[in-house]
């Protein structure tokens, strides 16, 4: 939580004489581990040896943080953390008091015309409108019992490996892989995990699908002009089979990242020793790629979580089908017809997987004739949807057609940037288009050069492998064309490289493994796999694990789902991450966002004003961009055209959330509105945005 920097005033020197008083709050679900200020300080651009004494008060409970003035840096914040257990949920008081400072020897802090966290009083004096500059941190939602299960398992594993315990039979590998995925991912995307949130299409598309049309219906429903059918089938389940909708969520992010974790750890299995024989390493691998090498944060969003099936669907061409148990060869023939049928970029695998099956066919082998068979049924079915709904692809933007020579200039580009990326994000010396060619034409002659004396080193297996891998990044190149913001871009520049994200995930992983393939397999012994293989990895990892969650803290999520689920069946609006993203029951609607550029801060907004004939609208709610979380709730009292009340609302999710949902008991004809707190005290608001439901 945070106060806005706007209209600032110092309080001037904070001799001993002087204390600073500010009102805080801390928010349901404080686990009573810590309270984090970062406060704001200036120091007269001078050393000052002076003291601070910062305590935080909640009732009987005291806990007085001594600062040297002297470590501060000028105009910046310091942090300042309280970990006493007995503070709770509720109102506290934070003080700041001057020890042995002076005149000229003492700092100053800021003051924000921001009251939204809370007012603050200067020796004595409350200043209403104004709060101390500051960021309040506090310790998220108890999960102890989750990670302790989850950490539980995970040591038992690791013993029962180093032990060796039916280790014939167990990979511990693959299982810790799993275990080791889901652990971290839940750490580092809290808002997809603990406090889950769906994203975009999870909701617009596949949840209010599966809660409006049959399965039929469903089944045949596309999303960007392509067929999702996994996803698809895991949203039917939850919906209609367990109607699980206030849980939806939590339950398909949970099956997000199990999914993820057992795709990027299925490189772990014994089938593929062939391919790297060193069952650490191939652990490694897998546990980096299922970690975010080349993700960014929406390839771990349940729509998205597909897109690593992309792994097991390469290694499994160099399986032995037909030594796989009848049972086992059901599930795969399941499985990956799901997967291939649950993302357009799949498709590259169809020449791949079609000669294997004219192979299999001339051999005879009846298992794996009937797997590829299955699979290729399932491309081909995808690529009839594709070509068929083409049109999709291409309306997203203004993209201007370019002919055969031009794409194949800019696919062949993109694949020699895919290629050789990690060189040119290395090379920070590179400053013009000149240094740039001669990079390349370096890279390509030596990479022509390592091909021809590493030929006979490589056995039949792996050279198919590497091939196999560079003709599916070449076609994946191919299919990111098909990408307006990407085929529109001047790619042979210095500015654009390759992204991680889900339109080169393909790519990316295909080129990175046909590489580390290639060149560990360069070496017999297994210590110089061992090394070269990890050095591989950490290059790669300088520019790789560039997922960031977006909403850092949970009252940042636009989206508030269990808590305001319930009023979203009533009839209302429900917002979904990001912003502005809202699904609506069927008898209501939403109308476009409503921004408010206004700095110094608005008690009012004029909505027929704005959007003329407005007020014709019937408003039966509204979602409020606070710009930050709020120390105490906001009520919303609505006007008519001759300035009568018509109409008034209390936030009903937590204060402490940026976003706040709002709902009137009847349909409203709004003129104007007008900000108050819950002792109807005027509120400001710097640079809101409102978004009205209702029927239109």
């Amino acid at each position: 939580m945070q106060n806005q920097l706007t209209e600032l005033e110092l309080t001037g020197e904070l001799t001993s004489a002087r204390v600073i008083q500010q009102d805080i709050i801390i928010p349901e679900g404080y686990t009573q581990q810590f309270v984090e200020f970062n406060i704001f300080f200036a120091t007269y651009q001078r050393s000052n040896t002076s003291q601070l004494e910062i305590s935080l008060i909640q009732d009987e409970t005291e806990q007085v943080v001594s600062l040297d003035a002297s470590s501060l840096k000028d105009n910046s914040f310091k942090k300042i953390r309280f970990d006493d257990k007995n503070f709770k949920a509720g109102n506290a008081i934070l003080l700041i008091s001057p020890k042995g400072a002076t005149n000229g020897n003492a700092v100053t802090v800021a003051l924000t015309k921001d009251a939204s966290q809370g007012t603050v009083i200067v020796d004595g004096t409350e200043h209403k409108e104004y709060g101390l500059l500051h960021q309040e941190i506090y310790s998220g939602t108890e999960w102890t019992l989750l990670f302790l299960f989850l950490f539980t398992c995970l040591y038992i594993l690791i013993c029962f490996k180093i032990m060796n315990i039916k280790s014939s039979t167990v990979n511990y590998y693959f299982l810790i892989s799993i275990m080791l995925i889901i652990i971290i991912t839940i750490y580092r995307f809290p808002s997809l995990t603990i406090w889950n949130q769906p994203w975009a299409e999870a909701a617009t598309n596949f949840y209010m699908g599966a809660s409006n049309n049959g399965w039929i219906t469903n089944l045949k429903q596309l999303d960007a002009g392509y067929l999702p059918l996994l996803t698809r089938l895991i949203t039917l389940v939850v919906v209609k089979v367990f109607h699980a909708g206030i849980y939806f969520p939590i339950i398909t992010q949970s099956i997000a990242v199990f999914f993820i974790a057992i795709f990027a750890s299925s490189i772990s299995l014994r089938y593929f020793k062939g391919l790297i024989s060193s069952d650490f390493l191939r652990f490694i691998v897998g546990l980096v790629l299922g970690l975010g090498l080349f993700h960014d944060y929406e390839l771990y969003t349940f729509i998205n979580f597909s897109y690593l099936g992309v792994i097991p669907c390469l290694f499994i061409m160099f399986l032995n089908i037909e030594k796989v148990g009848k049972f086992k060869f059901v599930v795969l023939n399941i499985f990956f017809f799901l997967v291939l049928s649950s993302k357009a970029y799949f498709i590259v695998f169809a020449p791949f997987y079609g000669v294997i099956l004219i192979y299999n066919l001339m051999k005879k082998n009846h298992k794996s004739s009937i797997f590829y068979l299955t699979s290729c049924i399932s491309m081909l079915m995808q690529l009839i949807v594709v070509i068929t709904n083409r049109s999709t692809w291409t309306a997203q933007s203004e993209s201007v057609d370019k002919g055969i020579l031009d794409m194949a200039i800019q696919g062949s580009v993109l694949y020699i940037k895919n290629l050789y990326h990690i060189f040119f994000k290395l090379a920070f010396f590179q400053s013009s288009l000149v240094t740039y060619y001669t990079l390349t034409i370096c890279l390509i002659v030596l990479t022509v050069v390592a091909i021809y004396y590493s030929r006979k080193l490589l056995s039949k297996k792996v050279i198919y492998f590497i091939v196999s891998t560079q003709l599916l990044a070449m076609m994946s190149v191919v299919m990111s064309l098909t990408v307006p913001y990407i085929k529109d871009s001047a790619v042979w520049n210095i500015q654009f490289n390759v992204p991680y994200n889900r339109h080169f995930i393909f790519s990316n992983i295909f080129v990175f493994l046909g590489i580390f393939i290639w060149l560990i397999n360069l070496f017999e012994s297994k210590r110089k796999q061992f090394i070269i293989g990890v050095l591989i990895v950490l290059t790669y990892s300088f520019s790789g694990f560039n997922a960031k969650d977006i909403y850092e803290y949970e009252n940042y999520s636009f989206s508030n789902w269990q808590d305001n689920y319930g009023q979203f069946e009533n009839g209302g609006c429900l917002a979904v991450n990001p912003y502005p993203w809202i699904i609506c029951n069927p008898d209501t609607d939403f109308y476009p966002p409503l921004e408010i550029n206004d700095s110094i801060g608005t008690h009012e907004i004029d909505v027929n004003n704005l959007v003329p004939g407005s007020n014709t609208r019937k408003v039966s709610g509204l979602l409020l961009d606070k710009s930050n979380p709020w120390n105490r709730k906001i009520k919303v009292i609505a006007y008519d055209s001759e300035g009568g009340v018509i109409g008034e609302t209390i936030e009903t999710s937590d204060s402490t959330d940026r976003y706040g949902y709002y709902k009137f008991d009847k349909l409203l004809n709004i003129d104007h509105i007008k900000f108050y707190d819950e002792n109807n005290s005027e509120v400001v608001l710097f640079n809101p945005k409102v978004i009205f439901f209702g029927k239109i």
